[in-house]
């Protein structure tokens, strides 16, 4: 599913909330815009390249890359049922909706959890939207 007309969403694997936000955003994405990948595959490595990321980040089809809330941002515009989500960041300063996003990215593992292992790679529905 690697192809120039879907936005790419990097996450990380073994975020109990990464994973669900995953599900939910697949079972709102009826038209299958985004392929998705984990922060770790050799996918990730080759096209973004950065050793440790804190945060979700988008690949636009042009192959930019979006981060932290712009990234909420980019991923919000392109699903209809969440774009009043995505109004609302808009309106807000980046410099605030980053703060709020790291904010959640330091404390994920501690209040939604953390897997062993990336359970995305059994899951039916996501493995054909995975790119690893």
């Amino acid at each position: 599913m690697n192809s120039p007309q879907h936005h790419i969403i990097f996450i990380d694997g073994y975020c109990v909330l990464c994973n669900r936000a995953v599900r939910f955003l697949i079972w709102l994405d009826y038209k299958k815009r985004f392929s998705f990948s984990t922060l770790n595959s050799s996918f990730a490595q080759k096209n973004i390249g950065k050793e440790s990321v804190q945060s979700i980040l988008v690949m636009d089809k042009n192959g930019e890359i979006f981060e932290k809330s712009n990234a909420i941002r980019v991923i919000t515009n392109q699903l209809i049922l969440l774009q009043w989500i995505g109004l609302i960041i808009w309106l807000l300063p980046t410099s605030f909706t980053d703060h709020l996003y790291m904010a959640i990215a330091k404390h994920r593992y501690r209040v939604f959890g953390k897997y062993d292992s990336c359970p995305l790679v059994n899951n039916k529905k996501v493995v054909e939207r995975l790119i690893i």
